[in-house]
């Protein structure tokens, strides 16, 4: 087991993961103990315009608190409703 990180006096080791044009992009940063996602955005140069992100699946707020190994998430805004594309499809099979 890995001990604590601020028992060890380094960083927190984190992985900052989004989508740009040219394709997926996950990028591993080091932050100071004690960081939270605004400083892991920063570390990585990730977009922060959605202002949406999360940790693991889960939508956090910039202020949240970090640990070492997490993998902090930008999610950007869906191009169409789902359920108005499920319409969309089934009115192009009929």
């Amino acid at each position: 087991m890995d001990p604590d990180p601020e028992d060890r006096g380094g960083g927190l080791r984190v992985r900052v993961a989004w989508v740009a044009p040219e394709g997926a992009r996950e990028v591993p940063v080091e932050v100071p103990a004690g960081a939270c996602v605004r400083d892991a955005l920063a570390a990585a140069k990730a977009p922060t315009g959605s202002g949406h992100f999360g940790v693991f699946n889960r939508e956090r707020p910039l202020d949240w608190r970090l640990r070492d190994g997490d993998r902090v998430e930008v999610y950007r805004a869906l191009k169409v409703d789902p359920k108005e594309a499920r319409r969309l499809r089934a009115k192009a099979r009929a």
